[in-house]
């Protein structure tokens, strides 16, 4: 696939030479000969450090991200005669430029989901529970791009223009036209998903996160309003259970916007659908949902874990109703729906503690995880071993502390990505919210953690390991180990290991 690149780049910039690029990416390591590589300001660094590593690897023209408009369109030359071209704000027109090269021609159905919790959860539902009615979705999320139960390792939540639209063109070459996207807040504001058309936009919930990079949690807010209203989307889904989804459905336009509820009565009519779940029973195997709803009533019979998966499970199928799935087939096979990777995983082996991994890692997640817990363990104790990231919000520790410290009994703080802080830092500021110290271990080493639990926990406690879920590494400094929480359970459990999860 060879483009001219002057054809990219009209009518932004004007170059007169001719430049066939083989390809493009922003990513200095996936350069090969003939590709334009993007310089753009990241975060930590300007990728700008990077050009001559993508000149090395084959890179026949670059672009460079400039914030000074009086640069635009300048054109310097190296020893080489590659031409870096100066693009003023060149990440809000990456994704026009990367469209222009991937040509993508078919019409694609688009589901962008955001919110703090539940992002890849939702995902992975509707994806599977639409491979249930025998139609392929395509994935773009934490848990990797693909198809459900054939991913490859994603980079990001929410991919670079230029991967999103190398992904959507690999999905339209195999006759995938739906495909449902995480939207992150880094995403939204790093302009990676600005000028896509969604179908469907997804708010799950809103809690505080993500503040080392937003500062406050107004700016945080503010960035996921920004998906919906300044993106082109055909009809917004949203939980009106989260006090920030109530609020949006009254700036949303309501005949475009459908509403899903959980035992809080609302006034419906006035949106284009609804669903309302009136009457919740938890048995030990299977939560049965009774529901009233625009398309009509019914029970929705499932495996999943938790008051908070209803509301996932709710919002998936909203969206298959949306896309036109019959009401009666997604009631028949709601049933065999199964875990999401990394998300409220039960384990249990004869003879030993139930464990469950999740991949919880703000204070309203966990919260929520080890209240669900605490209903179903009764009267038996509760192990939490969680740890908290390095360089990331430093605020949370103290009510991720606090928090773990109401509610379980048992607490193994540990490590989870302490990147450049020291480990025993982190575990300081997570115990500053405990009120008292008992029952608090720190084994900085995740896998002696968690044999640690195992081996001291009675077999009808439930041992709680979040943070890492679907993570199969742990970040020190900047090198990445590999490290998987389910790998230790399992090795753990050995030959004990029941592979049914329920």
């Amino acid at each position: 696939m060879k483009h001219d690149l002057k054809n990219l780049l009209k009518p932004w910039i004007n170059i007169i030479r001719t430049y066939k690029i083989t390809g493009i990416t922003s990513d200095s390591r996936k350069v090969t000969s003939g590709y334009l590589f993007c310089a753009l300001q990241g975060t930590k660094c300007h990728g700008k450090i990077f050009i001559k590593k993508s000149i090395k690897n084959g890179a026949i023209a670059i672009l460079c991200e400039t914030k000074q408009i009086k640069y635009h369109g300048y054109i310097t030359y190296t020893e080489k005669k590659i031409p870096i071209i100066y693009f003023f704000e060149l990440s809000q027109y990456l994704f026009k430029i990367s469209s222009r090269y991937y040509k993508i021609n078919e019409m694609l159905t688009l589901i962008g989901i955001t919110g703090t919790n539940g992002k890849s959860t939702v995902a992975h539902m509707i994806a599977q529970w639409s491979n249930l009615l025998n139609h392929k979705i395509g994935i773009m999320g934490t848990l990797g791009n693909g198809t459900y139960n054939n991913l490859k390792p994603s980079k990001n939540t929410t991919e670079s223009p230029i991967n999103i639209q190398k992904f959507l063109k690999k999905m339209s070459i195999d006759n995938i036209r739906t495909i449902v996207m995480e939207v992150s807040s880094h995403g939204i504001i790093q302009n990676r998903v600005s000028h896509l058309y969604f179908s469907i936009a997804i708010l799950t919930n809103i809690t505080s996160d993500h503040l080392d990079y937003h500062k406050t949690i107004e700016n945080y807010i503010q960035a996921k309003w920004t998906f919906f209203s300044q993106n082109n989307i055909k009809t917004f889904i949203i939980n009106i259970n989260d006090t920030i989804g109530k609020i949006w459905t009254e700036k949303l336009p309501k005949h475009n916007t459908i509403v899903i509820s959980i035992k809080q009565q609302f006034n419906y009519s006035s949106f284009k659908q609804w669903i309302y779940a009136n009457y919740i029973i938890h048995e030990k195997d299977y939560t049965y949902i009774y529901f009233k709803s625009s398309w009509g009533n019914g029970l929705l019979k499932n495996k999943l874990i938790g008051y908070f998966n209803i509301s996932n499970l709710l919002l998936a199928f909203a969206t298959l109703l949306e896309l036109g799935h019959s009401l009666s087939h997604l009631i028949n096979t709601c049933k065999n729906i199964t875990t999401v990777f990394g998300r409220m995983q039960l384990f249990k082996a004869p003879r030993t503690p139930y464990i469950i991994i999740d991949y919880a890692h703000n204070e309203n997640a966990l919260k929520n995880v080890l209240k669900t817990v605490r209903k179903m363990c009764h009267h038996n104790k509760i192990w939490c071993v969680f740890g908290c990231g390095g360089n990331r919000d430093k605020l949370k520790r103290f009510f991720m502390g606090q928090t773990a410290k109401k509610i379980a009994n048992k607490i193994i703080l540990t490590n989870d990505n302490p990147r450049y802080e020291k480990p025993i830092e982190i575990v300081k500021d997570i115990i500053k919210g405990c009120k008292n110290k008992k029952n608090i271990y720190v084994i900085l080493d995740r896998e002696k953690a968690i044999n640690f639990a195992v081996i001291n926990a009675k077999i009808c406690d439930y041992i709680v390991i979040l943070g890492k879920g679907h993570e199969q590494y742990q970040i020190v400094k900047n090198k990445s180990y590999y490290f998987s929480d389910h790998n230790i359970v399992k090795k753990l459990l050995e030959n004990k290991y029941d592979s049914d999860i329920y």
